[in-house]
């Protein structure tokens, strides 16, 4: 197999990769943060429990 220029190498990877995992942090930042406000506005308004009497 002759080896030439094209296709992505490791830098390139690497790069791409780092991209990757920038956006997956950004993502699970937000996620945390809208499941911890959805807890806050749980456990602040009044809830009606069925069956409970």
């Amino acid at each position: 197999m002759k080896l030439n220029k094209n296709g992505w190498g490791y830098r390139m990877m690497g790069f791409l990769m780092a991209i990757l995992v920038l956006f997956l942090l950004i993502a699970i930042y937000y996620i945390y943060n809208y499941y911890d406000r959805m807890k806050q506005n749980f456990n602040s308004v009044d809830t009606v429990l069925i069956g409970e009497k």
